[in-house]
């Protein structure tokens, strides 16, 4: 490719050139096993000055129907953080329904400086206790995502007035780095991931509080209970201590009862 004409324009002229070759009004479809443009893998050169463009360009449908998100979140590994923050849109479908959108930084830029309706504003809030109901096939994603040093935020609807008293949540995410909040706990620089893992997850501070002791403690299994269900959070600490699983285990209301008491009012 070195004596290709085409190398011979000049790079801006060339990315005119990329940006109307990936322009579609169609999505690409995960499944298909064509997910990269040819264009992308024609040469080393090419793929350089290419791949990051079609990716902040393209449309992706990544089709779960109504299985597990694993695949998807395999898919998102194997890209890597620095595509994954180029993604434009990633559409996550059931077998009937829109579930979700991802946006990487680009993507996210221009949602948040968009309003969606007049005296609107779009604001990012993390994730919360809702990936534990409705938004569990998320799970796997942000477990992939955290893995990479990335986490979720949702795209939230406020008004410019009111501020946040009036939350409107809708069903895009932006892909964002994990980083650390500052919390009221006496932990090191090593938990600080983990604190800021568990608030994606809607964990309260006593919560957090109480994983963290346990983790800092050696423990890379915790449970907390939350009514009648427990969230079972792995670690790993191949490279610093990380979130690698989440899982929920339910409970009856009638595990607590003592049997043996009710069998000796029958007798009585």
């Amino acid at each position: 490719m070195d004596s290709s004409l085409f190398l011979r324009l000049s790079p801006e002229l060339r990315n005119v050139v990329y940006e109307h070759t990936f322009t579609s009004q169609y999505a690409v479809t995960l499944l298909s096993g064509k997910v990269q443009h040819s264009l992308t893998m024609t040469c080393r050169q090419l793929r350089r000055e290419t791949l990051k463009m079609y990716y902040s360009i393209a449309r992706l449908n990544a089709h779960l129907d109504d299985g597990p998100a694993t695949p998807l979140a395999e898919w998102l590994k194997v890209q890597g953080p620095e595509l994954i923050m180029c993604i434009n849109e990633l559409n996550i479908w059931d077998m009937h329904n829109l579930n979700g959108t991802l946006h990487g930084t680009d993507s996210t830029t221009i949602l948040l400086r968009s309003t969606p309706a007049e005296g609107m504003l779009y604001t990012l809030r993390p994730v919360g206790a809702w990936v534990f109901n409705r938004g569990w096939y998320l799970k796997d994603i942000m477990l992939a995502l955290h893995g990479m040093g990335l986490s979720l935020s949702r795209f939230c609807i406020v008004n410019e007035d009111d501020g946040d008293s009036k939350i409107k949540q809708t069903s895009e995410f932006a892909i964002v780095p994990l980083e650390p909040a500052p919390v009221d706990l006496a932990i090191t620089d090593d938990f600080t991931g983990v604190n800021e893992a568990a608030r994606q997850f809607g964990l309260s501070d006593r919560a957090r509080g109480e994983m963290i002791t346990k983790v800092a403690s050696g423990e890379r299994t915790v449970r907390l209970v939350e009514g009648h269900r427990r969230l079972v959070f792995e670690f790993a600490e191949d490279r610093g201590i990380w979130l690698r699983n989440v899982r929920q285990e339910f409970t009856s209301e009638l595990e607590d009862v003592d049997w043996s008491a009710l069998g000796d009012l029958d007798r009585e």
